[in-house]
């Protein structure tokens, strides 16, 4: 089991149901400070779930973990939008 680079607790197997709504989010274009303000927590504690995921991908670019868990099925793709 990998462990987190900062705080060294060792990481789940599975993104948090929280991580995974900062996924999705982040799929849908939002920025660190607008995931915070919707979930109600603070720009840093999204990067820090950004850290964990990036580590538990095995990846360093936000591009790269949106790959990662869209082959994970996590659903942090944004669903295509319909045409008129």
């Amino acid at each position: 089991m990998s462990r987190c680079p900062t705080c060294g607790q060792p990481l789940p197997a599975q993104p948090s149901p929280r991580q995974r709504d900062v996924l999705r989010l982040l799929a849908e274009g939002l920025s660190t400070r607008e995931i915070g303000a919707r979930l109600s927590i603070s720009p840093k504690t999204v990067e820090t779930h950004f850290a964990h995921l990036r580590r538990r991908a095995g990846v360093t670019s936000t591009r790269a973990l949106l790959a990662w868990a869209f082959r994970q099925g996590q659903g942090a793709m944004p669903a295509k939008e319909e045409e008129p």
